[in-house]
């Protein structure tokens, strides 16, 4: 039986969430069993896991890592946006592994590869930006913060 890292969990259940709850598309996507992906789901929905909260100190260090992730993934869909564009326009000014790789994809092929990434990117931003608001606003109700604190 294959074991999976609550990291790999947490992804697959953020996949689920960004493609509409769509389990078949969502494993498929993954590489994971649909059977598998349910019973994460169930057992992220169940009362028990929604009525424990994460202490602070684990909210805070989750929130950086996440924060980290995203900066990541926006650096890695630049470099990739800018690999595709000097490939158009400069094909010998890339690397032979990635040009190899490039040279095998259609233009349409790699046009819909950046709208996606950019696409996922910009949703993702405007998740971060939500959930920004709404860590700010449940610090306010706990006193964490004060509206003078606020920049």
């Amino acid at each position: 039986m294959q074991t999976y890292s609550e990291e790999r969990v947490a992804e697959a259940l953020a996949a689920l969430v960004r493609n509409g709850n769509n389990l078949k598309g969502t494993a498929r996507e993954l590489g994971v069993p649909v059977p598998t992906l349910r019973y994460w789901r169930d057992q992220a929905s169940t009362p028990s896991t929604r009525l424990e909260p994460f202490k602070k100190e684990e909210r805070e260090v989750r929130w950086d890592r996440i924060g980290g992730l995203f900066v990541e993934y926006l650096e890695a869909n630049l470099r990739t946006g800018i690999v595709i564009s000097r490939f158009a326009t400069d094909p010998a000014s890339i690397p032979d592994a990635n040009h190899t790789w490039l040279e095998k994809q259609t233009a349409e092929g790699l046009g819909t590869l950046y709208g996606i990434m950019s696409d996922k990117a910009r949703l993702l931003g405007q998740s971060m930006e939500h959930a920004a608001l709404e860590r700010q606003r449940l610090q306010l109700e706990a006193g964490v913060i004060t509206t003078d604190s606020q920049e």
